[in-house]
């Protein structure tokens, strides 16, 4: 017989993290997120939020950097970005920023190699941005309206 598939909580704080039909978010590992954040959702929203608001200006802020050959500067920013990334579960994105900050403190560094590092690392920064607007809007759609 198929097994029923229990409907998630109209709550998020009380959502099971780790239920068959929560939908998947490309470049977020939810489950990760949830889990540092004691499987709070609120509090995974705020996080997500608090990311988005920190990082807005990372792609021009890195590449102006970078272009300057302000290498050192570049590679703080790259530095707290992984960090950042890994506390909301964006895995994907802390490992090639990870490689970039690699790149940038090689002696000599090699400037196709940063070059194309740096748009590794922003195709995986857009796509976790796009997911945490994804992961808001599913978020909030499930809060109930007496909160």
């Amino acid at each position: 017989p198929p097994q029923s598939v229990q409907p998630l909580s109209l709550t998020p704080k009380h959502l099971d993290p780790s239920p068959p039909n929560t939908p998947q978010f490309p470049g977020l590992v939810i489950q990760a997120g949830l889990q540092r954040m004691g499987d709070d959702w609120e509090g995974y929203g705020e996080l997500l939020q608090l990311f988005t608001t920190t990082y807005r200006s990372f792609d021009q802020d890195c590449e102006s950097l970078i272009d300057r050959g302000e290498y050192a500067q570049a590679k703080d920013i790259l530095h707290t970005l992984k960090g950042a990334a890994g506390n909301i579960g964006a895995e994907d994105l802390m490992q090639v920023a990870d490689t970039l900050e690699q790149e940038l403190g090689k002696d000599p560094i090699v400037p196709d190699r940063v070059v194309a590092q740096f748009l590794v690392t922003l195709r995986e920064f857009y796509q976790v941005l796009n997911s945490i607007d994804a992961v808001t809007h599913h978020i909030n759609s499930t809060r109930p309206f007496d909160e």
